[in-house]
């Protein structure tokens, strides 16, 4: 998604739900199916959480305007989010949605909030201390960040997909940092999904893991799956809990691994 442009709100909702109309559009080119474990549909698992919190902040802001036509423009965002989040909508539905939104933002939303800023200031390290991440890459560094301000905030679910991603990607980082890369695509070049990364990162011989990493890695999947798959599961705060140590030295080591810090 563009970086270049001034990260407010509305950019901000406007970049994510651009993004999930061309991943729907992929996704059926390629008939495959946003509801299933397959790299569109967990991609847009992925996006549809970082949509809700995009969404959560939008409500915020407004609240704090108090004005009573933003309230009404926000009321009238409601089915076309509907649609966007739902993966079993056509995808010209989808399409229309986010044209139908593009127009409320800029008419209605915009000319009263353009300038808010997105997100609030990030106070707490809890899931993933930001010293262990910061200096790798920044996009590993962002999602360490959404996945402590989504903790933060209570949004649990977005929390533990959050977490979900910044393994896999730190997998996949262990294996091009060592030149393997090839181990973990199938035969179209692409990369294996999560269940299958930690498989092949457990059974790796170019690298030892630790114990305590070798048994949390299981466990950041399963919450994550069920945080992204599941629509009857809802994450609380002691599921987050539960995995922080582990997390912790699970995220250290495979940093470590992937040699992205001197």
């Amino acid at each position: 998604m563009k970086n270049s442009k001034q990260e407010t709100i509305t950019n901000r909702i406007r970049d994510i739900v651009a993004e999930i109309d061309k991943v729907g559009k992929i996704a059926r080119r390629h008939r495959k199916s946003l509801s299933g474990d397959n790299y569109y549909g967990n991609k847009f698992d992925e996006l549809r959480s970082m949509l809700m919190q995009a969404r959560k902040e939008l409500d915020s802001t407004v609240e704090s305007v108090g004005h009573s036509d933003l309230k009404h423009a926000i009321q009238v965002l409601d089915p076309h989010f509907k649609l966007l989040i739902n993966s079993d909508v056509p995808q010209n539905t989808r399409s229309s949605a986010k044209k139908q939104l593009f127009f409320i933002l800029h008419s209605q939303i915009e000319p009263s909030i353009g300038n808010s800023k997105i997100g609030k200031i990030i106070t707490t390290d809890t899931v993933i201390p930001m010293a262990i991440v910061k200096g790798t890459r920044g996009y590993i560094e962002k999602v360490a960040l959404q996945a402590n301000g989504c903790y933060e905030s209570g949004w649990f679910d977005a929390c533990a997909v959050m977490i979900r991603r910044i393994v896999e990607t730190l997998i996949i980082e262990c294996f091009e940092c060592h030149k393997i890369a090839e181990r973990i695509k199938d035969s179209n070049g692409n990369y294996f999904l999560l269940k299958d990364l930690i498989d092949a990162c457990l059974k790796e011989n170019a690298w030892t893991l630790g114990r305590n990493t070798k048994k949390a890695l299981p466990s950041i999947k399963d919450i994550g799956d069920l945080s992204a798959h599941n629509r009857r599961y809802l994450a609380n705060k002691s599921d987050i809990d539960k995995l922080q140590e582990g997390l912790r030295v699970t995220v250290e080591e495979l940093v470590h691994l992937s040699k992205l810090k001197n």
